[in-house]
Formats: structure tokens, C-alpha cells, sequence
């Protein structure tokens, strides 16, 4: 009954109608106190009100721990926080209580893609079940491994092709298109992912947006690149990942120094994060201060136990400059 009648109510409303409920209603069964008290913390992401919602998601998994959609948004919530550990215990526990979860999977996936583990990304994406109902989840989700593992573009884009709905597969044809060198194709499918992953509700999603609006910045300048920067930094203000890419297009323009600051901001954002360490070392390889910053990132990025292409190229590139 309080479901229905707040259908047409504002969260703000409906979170007072569930608070009253559960005042009112002290002996409800554990999984449903823990479901309303998810629903709550669901409602205040919407309104962006991070604390009341960890608040309320604390009272959710203390009423159920094994609740499943609220393991999956505290993982969401502990990742946009760079909490990556955090945030992988979350989505195992969702995982071993509900091994098909597909919004786990997909948390679950991300973080490991953002540790560069993509040895065990590619381990859960081939234990996932392909059903009818969630074939093209699952497609997806190979998908992104496949482009950590440095996947043939042309194969890459035969794997998406019947994900067309998908916001993330249009954010991945973008990238594969970039990184063929068709920047118009690519501009095209970033504007799409935009459009698709601001009508969702999912909050792992829509943390994407920051790196999509970063990566349609890299693709050329002027004012209506730069404000597709000033985006990327509005949506993804302390993402590692938006930081490594604004630093990349103020390093293509020139900005050597600036970018060196993005980059620097980036490790501190994210000290979990081994992308932004290998970025960083990178960087600073070109930048010809190998023997100080470079080994640093470099070596911080090993101890996160990354694997696939690039922790092969760092072991090799270590190894030469020692």
C-alpha cells in the first residue's frame, strides 16, 4: 500500500512514508526491515545525499547482511569513493548469496577491470551462466574484458554489435572506435552513451558519465571540448580514472605541468586504483624522469597484483630501466 501510494510522490516524500513505516512497524521480519531501509538509501542516492544514504544502507545490511541490492549499492557507493577493496567484499557477498546477480557481476567486474586484474575478470565473466535472460549482460561483460585484453578492434565491434541498447557498449564502441582512429564514429556513439546513461537509474552507470564526457574531450578542441572536459570533471570530481584522461588531453595541447598535476591528483584519488599508477608512470616515462617518478608509480602498481598486457609491459619495461 505505501508502495502504490507513492508513486507519483517525490523520494523525498516517499522516504518519509517508509521512515514512518518502519517507526510504527518495530517487529517486521529482518529482510523486510532490510528491504525498506535499502529502498530508503536507494532514494537518497537519487538525491544525491551520499551520508543519509550509507546511514540507511548500515540499517539495511545490519537487518539483512545477505541483502543483495543492498551489497550491490553499498559496492557502487564504496567504489565511486575509491574504496576498491571496500567495495569487493560487497559484491562477493552479493555474489555468494546470489551467484547470478547481474548487477554484482557487473560492480564486480568493474572493480577487478580498474585493479587491472583482468586475469580475474575473464575467470568470473566465463563462470557466469548464459540464459536467454541474460545473454546480453553477459555479452557485455565479456565485452569489457576483452577490450582490457587488447582484443582485435574489428572483433571488438562484432562482439557488440547486438548490444545496441546497451549505454555501456555504445561508451565501448566509442573507445574502440578512438582507438582505430575514427573519432567522428566515436564522437557519435559517446554522445549516445550520454544521452542513455542519464535516463538510467543505475548508479554504477551513471559513474561512467565522467569518463565518457572525458573521453569525447580527448577527441578534438575548442570550446565544445572543453566543455565536455568542464563535464567530465562536474560528473566525475574525484574519479581517478576522469583525472589520468583530463591530464592526457592537457599533455596532447601542450600543458605538460597541468597534466602533470592531474595525474599526480589522480594516485592520490585513487590509491587502489592501478590504472591511474600505470598512467601515471607512463607519463612520466615520456616525461623523461624515469628514474624517480616512474619507478614509483610503477612499483605501486605492481603491489596491487595487476595482470594481462600492461602489467606485462611494465614488468618488461622495469626490468630495462633497472
Amino acid at each position: 500500500r505505501i508502495r502504490l501510494d507513492s508513486e507519483d510522490s517525490t523520494p523525498r516524500e516517499q522516504i518519509e512514508r517508509f521512515s514512518e513505516y518502519l517507526r510504527g512497524n518495530q517487529n517486521l521480519a529482518p529482510r523486510r526491515a532490510g528491504s525498506l531501509e535499502y529502498e530508503t538509501a536507494a532514494l537518497y542516492v537519487q538525491l544525491e545525499e551520499q551520508a543519509n544514504a550509507k546511514e540507511a544502507l548500515e540499517r539495511a545490511l545490519a537487518w539483512d547482511p545477505e541483502n543483495p541490492s543492498a551489497r550491490y549499492l553499498s559496492g557502487v557507493i564504496r567504489f565511486a569513493e575509491n574504496r576498491l577493496n571496500a567495495a569487493v567484499s560487497d559484491f562477493e557477498a552479493c555474489l555468494d548469496s546470489r551467484p547470478s546477480d547481474q548487477p554484482c557481476a557487473a560492480g564486480r567486474v568493474q572493480v577487478l577491470l580498474d585493479q587491472d586484474r583482468v586475469e580475474g575478470a575473464r575467470e568470473l565473466v566465463e563462470q557466469l551462466e548464459r540464459t536467454e535472460k541474460n545473454k546480453q549482460h553477459v555479452d557485455l561483460l565479456d565485452a569489457w574484458v576483452a577490450w582490457a585484453e587488447e582484443r582485435d578492434d574489428s572483433r571488438l565491434l562484432e562482439m557488440l554489435s547486438n548490444l545496441e541498447a546497451v549505454p555501456e557498449a555504445a561508451m565501448l564502441r566509442g573507445l574502440v572506435h578512438a582507438h582505430s582512429g575514427n573519432d567522428a564514429e566515436a564522437e557519435l556513439e559517446f554522445l549516445s552513451a550520454v544521452e542513455r546513461m542519464q535516463a538510467t537509474s543505475d548508479p554504477l552507470v551513471r559513474r561512467l558519465l565522467g569518463r565518457v564526457y572525458a573521453n569525447l574531450a580527448l577527441l578534438g578542441s575548442g570550446d565544445a571540448y572543453d566543455e565536455y572536459a568542464g563535464e567530465a570533471l562536474e560528473f566525475g570530481p574525484i574519479d581517478p580514472v576522469v583525472r589520468v584522461l583530463v591530464g592526457r588531453r592537457l599533455d596532447s595541447a601542450g600543458f605538460r605541468e597541468h597534466a602533470a598535476e592531474q595525474l599526480d591528483q589522480a594516485v592520490n584519488l585513487g590509491p587502489e586504483t592501478a590504472l591511474v599508477h600505470y598512467a601515471r608512470g607512463s607519463f612520466y616515462l615520456d616525461y623523461g624522469d624515469k628514474h624517480e617518478r616512474t619507478l614509483t608509480s610503477w612499483h605501486r602498481y605492481r603491489q596491487l597484483k595487476p595482470t594481462g598486457p600492461r602489467a606485462k609491459r611494465v614488468e618488461s619495461r622495469l626490468q630495462a630501466l633497472q
